[in-house]
C-alpha cells in the first residue's frame, strides 16, 4: 500500500458484522469510519473523503441502494463494495448500481481485505 493511509467508510446496521470488520481493517492499517446508522452515513458522503465505501444492502430507513445512489450523485470516485446476506434478491440492483465488488454474508475477512488492498495499492 502507498504511504498515504487509505480511508474506508463502513456502513452496516448489524453490530455483529460492523464491529469485527471495523477492527480488522484498522489492524490492517486503514483509516476507518464506521456507522450502524444509514441515515448518519448520508451525512458523511463527500466525493473525495473516502477511498472505499463498504455498505450493507438491507437497512432501514435508508437502504444500501440509496446510499450508493447518493455516492454516485456526489461524483464519488472511490470503490464501492456491497455486502449482503441475500445476493440473489439484489442481482438486478447490483448491476444498476455499478458496484465494484459484492461479498455475501458471512464473508471471509481476508477476502474483503485482499479486494481493498487490490484497489488501494
Amino acid at each position: 500500500m502507498s504511504t498515504a493511509k487509505k480511508s474506508i467508510l463502513l456502513i452496516d446496521d448489524e453490530p455483529i458484522i460492523l464491529v469485527p470488520l471495523f477492527h480488522f481493517l484498522l489492524r490492517k492499517g486503514f483509516d476507518v469510519v464506521s456507522t450502524n446508522s444509514p441515515v448518519a452515513a448520508l451525512s458523511l458522503i463527500r466525493p473525495d473523503k473516502f477511498d472505499v465505501v463498504i455498505t450493507d444492502f438491507n437497512m432501514r430507513p435508508v437502504t444500501g441502494a440509496e446510499i450508493i445512489g447518493r455516492l454516485r450523485e456526489s461524483d464519488f470516485s472511490g470503490k464501492i463494495m456491497l455486502i449482503s446476506a441475500h445476493r440473489g434478491m439484489y442481482a438486478d440492483t447490483e448491476k444498476n448500481l455499478q458496484i465494484d465488488a459484492f461479498f455475501g454474508k458471512p464473508f471471509d475477512l481476508s477476502a474483503v481485505y485482499e479486494k481493498i488492498r487490490e484497489w488501494t495499492e
